[in-house]
This record gives structure tokens, C-alpha cells and sequence, in this order.
């Protein structure tokens, strides 16, 4: 019966159409887990009490490019802090809430910009966004922070048409040109790039390891570089 062709042969391209879309996911998949063997923390020196850090680069907003593949900052598509929050976030002293505590702030943080030129953004005061506090930045200060914090993205075609991202965040000694940390994070869209109701690809995005706030840098970045507290006979608490 022709009718009940038509509905076999409609039938048979939704599986082969199920299939194939099963088949890229598992492909894709597989080299996500094959990068997450790469993924982690590696801290090979720590440092205590230190006033500052360096940013050589600051994350980017993401709402323009989560559509796209090759989105060079895709891994962190609504997920990690961007532009001047991602600054603040190493400043605010209630800025790194986890399971266990809340760490103070550093007292400065020193930003390359596009000029070569240094902008040190000073104690965040929480009035606004830190962009918007301008007499809290210093131009060119004249002892750059020793230490810095950067970053690379993985943009490799071969595992963005994937749809998989990675980074790496680096914490390095300036003076002595030293590699004290670095983390590796990679991203797998599971949806493969779907738009389907508007759906935006990137913030669908799993992770490893599994990245639990907006401000995951500068909690690995705590780890490696400990912020300068007060010891309690200085910091008002005494009786």
C-alpha cells in the first residue's frame, strides 16, 4: 500500500537521520574524553603573600560568538567572569565563594593593554562595575606586579569541528621567566552545534574538570599565588 510505503520510508530517515546524529556526538565524544586525559592542575612552586598579580590578558564576553565553533575564548561561554568583572574578581574580597571559604582580595591587579602601557586597578570597592571606577586605576605604575597570569586557547580545527575548546591558564614568575602553574581546561558541545528553539551551542557546553563558578581562574590562581593577609596582631582583631 503506497501510504504505508511512505510512512516506512519517512520512518527509515528519522533513524538514519537519529543515527547519524548519534554517530557525530560519540565521535566527537570520544576525542573530548582522549583531551580530558590532558586536563587538570599542575603547580610546581607556590608563593605567600603576594600584593598583586599581572594580567596579560583579560576573558571576553562570549554573547556574540556562541554559535560559533571557532570562537577563540568558546571555553568560557557563560561560565567563567569576563572584561571588568574577570579583573575584579582577583580584587573583591568576597569575589571567591566555594565549599570551604572566602578568600581575601589582592591588593592590586596590573593589566597589559593593547598599548604595551600598564593600568593597575586598586582595591575593589564594589560601587558599580570596576571599569567605571577610574580614580581606582593607576597608569604605568613604576613596580609591575612580579607575578603574572595569562592564558592560551586551543583553537585547533580538528577538535573545534568537534566542537571541542580547551585553554590553559599559566602563572609565571616574571623576574626569573619561571612557570609556576598551570591549568588546563577543555569544553565539549554535546549538541554538536544545534540551534534548534534558539538554542546557543557554547553555554550548553560540558567541562573538564568540571568548572563550578565564574570564577574558576582565580581560584586555581589562589592556589599558587596566596594573597598577603594581616597576621592577627595587625588586622584590628586584637583585644
Amino acid at each position: 500500500i503506497p501510504y504505508k510505503r511512505e510512512i516506512q520510508q519517512a520512518t527509515e530517515k528519522k533513524i538514519a537521520k537519529y543515527n547519524e546524529a548519534q554517530a557525530k556526538y560519540e565521535a566527537a565524544k570520544a576525542v573530548f574524553d582522549e583531551q580530558c586525559k590532558k586536563a587538570g592542575d599542575k603547580i610546581y612552586r607556590t608563593v605567600s603573600n603576594v600584593d598583586g598579580v599581572m594580567l596579560l590578558k583579560v576573558r571576553t564576553s562570549p554573547a556574540l560568538h556562541l554559535n560559533d565553533p571557532m570562537f577563540e575564548d568558546a571555553i568560557v561561554a557563560a561560565r567563567e567572569a569576563v572584561n571588568g568583572t574577570y579583573i575584579g574578581s582577583f580584587l573583591n574580597k568576597s569575589a571567591i565563594k566555594d565549599s570551604r571559604s572566602i578568600k581575601i582580595g589582592y591588593k592590586f591587579v596590573d593589566v597589559l593593554q593593547e598599548d604595551n602601557s600598564i593600568s593597575r586597578y586598586l582595591e575593589y570597592k564594589g560601587h558599580g562595575s570596576i571599569d567605571e571606577e577610574r580614580d581606582n586605576v593607576i597608569k604605568n605604575p613604576a613596580n609591575p606586579a612580579r607575578y603574572v597570569v595569562t592564558y592560551e586557547n586551543n583553537v585547533d580545527p580538528e577538535l573545534r569541528k568537534h566542537w571541542v575548546a580547551g585553554t590553559t591558564i599559566k602563572i609565571i614568575d616574571r623576574q626569573t621567566n619561571e612557570l609556576l602553574a598551570e591549568k588546563t581546561i577543555f569544553a565539549f558541545e554535546p549538541g554538536q552545534g544545534s540551534t534548534v528553539t534558539e538554542r546557543q551551542p557554547w553555554a550548553f557546553a560540558q567541562y573538564c574538570p568540571e568548572m563550578k563558578t565564574d570564577t574558576e581562574t582565580r581560584i586555581f590562581v589562589d592556589k599558587v599565588l596566596q594573597p598577603f593577609q594581616l597576621t592577627p596582631s595587625f588586622n584590628g582583631d586584637e583585644k
